[in-house]
């Protein structure tokens, strides 16, 4: 399971910064298989550019499509993609 608030920030890979306390980032794709594993100990956004991801929390299963902009509490998910990335 990928602590995704530490792998983000101590990644160099993602391009990001911090404004109060607050982490943007923009990343492409970087989940290598069908469904991953995430926990988090803050809230998050999820904003999909293109493509579509399905997030599966405690509170349901959400489909995220391009254009759409998702908030998720702190806690465990499991991140579903439709388009694995090579």
């Amino acid at each position: 399971m990928i602590n995704l608030y530490e792998d983000i920030k101590s990644n160099e890979r993602y391009n990001k910064f911090e404004i109060g306390g607050l982490l943007f980032v923009e990343y492409k794709c970087p989940l290598e298989e069908k469904f991953v594993g995430i926990w988090t100990h803050t809230d998050y956004i999820v904003h999909v550019v293109t493509g579509k991801k399905t997030l599966h929390t405690t509170d349901g299963s959400f489909l995220a499509k391009a254009g759409q902009l998702l908030y998720f509490k702190k806690g465990v998910a499991i991140v579903e993609q439709f388009s694995v990335c090579n």
